[in-house]
């Protein structure tokens, strides 16, 4: 009868210990916009448990790693005993050892991690809950962090730019997907654009010598400003004899003024 209970604890364990790894996963993946907009929806409690969940990610590692931990170390102590139970004191240690580094590592781990990985919002969602219900029991613990663990690592670490970097790569990625569906000039079509230049090369943007508009600097204002509103460009080089002797650029605005002043030869 105990080898059945202590199998059927191994097994408690073992689940526990995916529960926890997907948690991490799932819940460190989830997108914030598509949070707002399932509370919005009033998706149900499990919505808003997430969102007071990821409020402090520091206190959620701490609740998630406790949790997978002491599952973990109680799941090997279960499995020495039914070691040493089923095949003496050397093999029965040995062989739980190792057993349960493979079924830990696989079905503890792995698994777990990749599905919440691929169904990230579906296995939030799931686990909300009850790890919510998990981590208001653990708040002196989480009290006791903020005031000695975490001035410790900072003190060490010291400050980093992290949070910041993936909140900017998060935004950029966001106004890619999005920008087709953006009217010219909005802010996310603004800030899809600037990140489709910062993966430009040199040879994306340079215009072929054939193809470049440029006058001569023999040509009259007025018959310069109707050709360059007509190319609508804001600036044109201007070339003496040919393009190979670019003297200088001409901006709109101030052919413009000059234009209008009576101005004629460049």
């Amino acid at each position: 009868m105990e080898t059945v209970t202590y199998g059927f604890g191994v097994a408690a364990c073992l689940v526990l210990s995916a529960f926890f790894s997907g948690s991490e996963t799932a819940l460190l993946r989830m997108k914030e916009h598509e949070l707002e907009e399932d509370i919005r929806a009033a998706r149900g409690p499990a919505a808003v448990a997430v969102r007071d969940l990821l409020r402090s990610t520091s206190r959620l590692l701490v609740t998630i790693l406790l949790g997978n931990n002491v599952v973990n170390i109680a799941g090997a102590a279960f499995a020495s005993v039914l070691g040493v139970r089923l095949l003496g004191e050397r093999l029965g240690l040995f062989s739980a050892t190792v057993v349960m580094t493979i079924v830990v590592f696989v079905f503890g781990e792995v698994l777990p991690k990749a599905v919440a990985a691929q169904h990230p919002r579906r296995v939030a969602y799931a686990v909300a809950l009850p790890l919510y219900l998990i981590h208001q029991v653990l708040r002196p613990l989480h009290l006791l962090y903020d005031r000695i663990v975490d001035p410790f690592v900072r003190s060490v670490a010291g400050g980093g730019d992290g949070a910041r970097m993936s909140t900017s790569e998060e935004i950029m990625r966001l106004a890619r997907a999005v920008a087709p569906e953006q009217p010219s000039g909005s802010p996310l079509a603004i800030i899809s654009a600037v990140a489709g230049a910062a993966e430009m090369t040199v040879s994306d943007i340079m215009v072929p010598r054939t193809e470049i508009v440029a006058f001569s600097a023999e040509t009259p204002a007025p018959e310069l400003l109707d050709a360059v509103l007509e190319e609508r460009y804001t600036r044109v080089p201007i070339f003496e004899g040919s393009i190979d002797k670019v003297l200088g650029v001409v901006h709109l605005k101030d052919l413009v003024d000059f234009v209008r002043r009576g101005g004629s030869d460049l």
